[in-house]
């Protein structure tokens, strides 16, 4: 039964999965806007995005 809900689970997850990326705004460390769809649009280089929050501390670590 285990076995079958993480099937299930991981099928729904690669279903809806995006092969496009979104349209979205967003600001650097430095305080600069920048468009993750527009301003990366480079297909031999590779992007690392890392997205975290002020209140999670283990993110801020």
């Amino acid at each position: 039964m285990k076995k079958l809900v993480l099937l299930f689970l991981f099928a729904i997850t690669t279903a809806s999965a995006q092969k496009e990326l979104p349209n979205v705004s967003l600001k650097s460390l430095d305080n600069k806007s920048f468009n993750i769809k527009s301003d990366f649009t480079e297909k031999d280089k590779v992007y690392v995005y890392i997205f975290w929050a002020t209140w999670c501390a283990p993110c801020i670590q």
